[in-house]
């Protein structure tokens, strides 16, 4: 045993200046690639202020300033390290509803990192009382369904949610939306969609908890007996010395829906009047479309009519046969343009009196 000592410490005392050398010069080695590749840096990080131990029946409203900005100092593997594991935070233990002024507390703070700087050390914190309250769920459907297709009456199935959250902010909760976008839908569909709390003006409202947070929505989607009506407008007649000499409508035809019987025997879907007692020349009319009673317009719901009128010439009586050209259009739901279709233009859409003399002065968008 002693001989075995003999022999490394003869090892170790052999040449020793040299090895202690060897070890320094290795440590200086290790702390300069070690500088290199995680060299010290100092680096602001933000973090935003969140609550802790917040009392029973009061909840948090918010911090401020709900940020604050810390100086880091350390390697730069330990500050990544600190951007994953530090949190800013309040100790609410005792607070009562109110307003608070509290110290800033920080956490998760990695070994070998100091921190050198804070931009904020305490806040203002207010807390507010807890409230529950039960709310009913609107179901709103934008978009259009497929052509010749008609929606029912969407429900949400729960048809009301649970709203929790600050007394404050639970109030203003009139209502939970959930929207469901029915472009295109041709049969009645079920859905799960999301809920969103509001406000009576229809605005989003944050900082309150939704239970459910998703309903079942569902849109009843009905095809619907349809007929592609010509539109034919409304025209009075011009003034005194002068004639019509062209009117176009456009769409020159629509689809329209409803009961068999009243489709059968429609003609026409008319138009509001268009009053061209002082037109000298040419000039457009934006118009609602009227259809037949008991029967709906499916898509658009207004036309537009180009009339064009000229000086009567003295040897030519006024021309009471001329016509409504309807150019090119499309029906919803029929694909390729319309023939041209060519009405009197003196005569009336179905229904109304051909006798009934022009309502001069009426605008073109009342009826």
């Amino acid at each position: 045993m002693r001989r075995r000592f003999r022999v490394v410490w003869h090892a170790v005392k052999f040449e020793w200046p040299l090895k202690l050398l060897a070890l320094v010069g290795a440590t200086v080695i290790w702390f300069n690639v070690r500088n290199i590749e995680d060299p010290l840096v100092v680096q602001s990080l933000s973090l935003a202020v969140r609550p802790t131990n917040v009392p029973a029946g009061a909840e948090f409203l918010d911090a401020s300033p709900s940020e604050v900005v810390v100086v880091l100092r350390g390697r730069r593997s330990g500050i990544e390290r600190a951007k994953r594991s530090m949190a800013a935070y309040v100790d609410l233990s005792g607070q009562r509803v109110g307003s608070h002024d509290l110290p800033v507390q920080l956490a998760g703070r990695p070994k070998g990192v100091q921190v050198v700087d804070i931009s904020q050390e305490r806040v203002r914190v207010r807390l507010d009382a807890s409230a529950e309250a039960e709310r009913p769920v609107s179901v709103h459907t934008p978009g259009l369904p497929a052509d010749g297709c008609e929606l029912g009456r969407a429900w949400a199935d729960p048809p009301a949610v649970h709203v929790a959250g600050p007394a404050s902010a639970v109030e203003r909760v009139a209502r939970a939306v959930a929207v469901l976008d029915v472009s295109g839908l041709s049969s009645t569909t079920t859905r799960e969609v999301k809920v969103q709390p509001r406000d009576g003006s229809g605005l989003p409202v944050s900082g309150v908890r939704v239970e459910p947070g998703v309903v079942r929505v569902t849109v009843p989607v009905q095809r619907v007996t349809a007929r592609a009506l010509p539109v034919w407008p409304d025209v009075t007649s011009p003034p005194a010395g002068y004639q019509v000499v062209h009117v176009t409508v456009r769409p020159a035809t629509v689809l329209v829906t409803g009961p068999r019987k009243l489709l059968a025997t429609a003609q026409a879907v008319s138009t509001t009047r268009v009053d061209i007692s002082a037109l000298r020349d040419t000039r457009s009319y934006a118009v609602r479309l009227v259809p037949p009673q008991g029967l709906t317009v499916v898509g658009a719901t207004s036309a537009v009519v180009k009339v064009t009128v000229a000086v009567l010439s003295p040897d030519r009586p006024a021309d009471t046969g001329g016509a409504v050209s309807q150019p090119d259009a499309v029906a919803p739901g029929h694909g390729g343009p319309q023939e041209e279709e060519r009405v009197p233009l003196e005569s009336s859409p179905p229904g109304r009196d051909q006798t009934t003399p022009p309502q001069s002065g009426m605008s073109p968008d009342r009826d």
